[in-house]
Parts: C-alpha cells; structure tokens; sequence
C-alpha cells in the first residue's frame, strides 16, 4: 500500500544542500565513518554534529535521516528524533528498525495516541506477529491493558505456538495484572517451546511451580484457566 509522505520528509528529499561554503573538506564517506565511530563509542555530541553535517550534504539518504534520529534520541532529545526518524520510515516503510525506532520516538515524546494510531495501522497493514508485539508491547508500557492483550493475543494466534517469545510476553502480560492461572498456563506454554530457557525456568519457579517435564504444554492444546 502506497502512503503519501510526510510534509516533513517531502521538504527534505526536495531541498538542496548549501554546501558550497562548507569549511569542513572531508568526503562525504569520511564524515559517515566519523559520525557512526563517535555513535559506536557513545560520543553522541560529536556524533550528532557528524550526522547533521550529512544529513544536510545527502538529505535523501534514510540510513542517514535514521542515523542522526537515533543520536538526538541518545541525547534524551525525542523531539527532533522524530522528525527525522519519521523521515526514515516515510522513505522506507518496510524497515522494521525504522519502525522500532519511529515507535520509540514517539514514545518518548509522549504522543500516546500517535504513538498507538501508527503501531495500529503497521500491524494491521503488515500482520505480522512482530508487528503485533510491538503494538503490544508499547500499549502495555502507556497503561493501555485491553489493547495490549488484544495484540499479544494476536501474535500468538498468528505464531501459532511455533516460537517463545508471544507465549513469554503474554505470560509476563499476565503477571503485571496479577493473573496468576493465565500466567501459569502461558509459562507451561513457554516450557514446551523452551525446556532448557533459564530465563522461563526462573520464572516458574517464581510462581511456585516445578519446571519439570509434567509442566509442559503445546501452546495449541492448552485450555483456558478454570474460572475462580
């Protein structure tokens, strides 16, 4: 599906650099290398001058528009970063680092409802079982627990009992609201797929259970908790 860009990204990508009277005489690739050097090494200042000095000489780039969004993000500058990093994601909608990135800007930004409307429309888009614990996951982390069950359920459904991580995360979705059988019955769940995780060993026995073989059981073929 083709979505129009934003006035943000489109100013961008049609704006031409004023580089004529740069001081700075390092080849565009010199600049990159310094600017992901002084990031890796946690220089974020420097970093972020670097990113900008780009960004301005290669405006089309998203590698870049992303690279410096994830700096100002390091900076605790949420703002800016979303500009850019929707800059990012505006050029390439499929990327899902792009999509990890953009989501946690706004998040960080406080923009719950943009934040929930944009996640919506990618997991609906997409459909995918990462989409869905994404939206899942930052529903949980803004206070919004029917919709983060709705999409952790969905993930799960649509993994089909294949992989741990939509049964662990809907069994740590149960135990931040005190459901105990459901947490329990996701954890058997997360035994099966993962006998020898000691991550899922340790929460077991945090709950009271002995994470033996007669614990297990196939995601598909648990039944839902008795009612108490």
């Amino acid at each position: 599906m083709r979505r129009k860009m934003s006035r943000a990204a489109v100013g961008v990508l049609v704006s031409v650099a004023a580089i004529g009277g740069c001081a700075d005489q390092r080849p565009v690739w010199k600049i990159r290398a310094d600017a992901d050097l002084a990031y890796e090494s946690k220089k974020y200042e420097a970093a972020l001058a670097d990113y900008k000095t780009y960004v301005d000489i290669k405006p089309n780039d998203p590698s870049g528009q992303h690279a410096l969004g994830k700096t100002y993000l390091a900076l605790n500058q949420p703002k800016p970063a979303r500009e850019h990093l929707q800059i990012a994601y505006d050029v390439v909608p499929s990327n899902d680092e792009y999509i990890e990135s953009y989501a946690e800007a706004l998040y960080e930004s406080k923009e719950p409802e943009s934040l929930m409307t944009f996640l919506t429309r990618v997991a609906s888009e997409r459909g995918t079982v990462e989409d869905y614990m994404r939206l899942g996951r930052y529903a949980g982390k803004i206070g919004h627990a029917d919709e983060a069950l709705q999409a952790l359920t969905t993930a799960a459904r649509l993994d089909q009992g294949r992989t741990l991580a939509p049964q662990l995360a809907l069994a740590d979705f149960y135990r931040s609201v005190n459901d105990r059988p459901n947490q329990i019955r996701r954890l058997r769940n997360c035994l099966y797929l993962a006998p020898g995780d000691d991550g899922v060993i340790q929460r077991i026995r945090e709950v009271g259970e002995i994470p033996g073989p007669s614990f297990m059981a196939r995601p598909e073929e648990m039944p839902p908790p008795p009612a108490e």
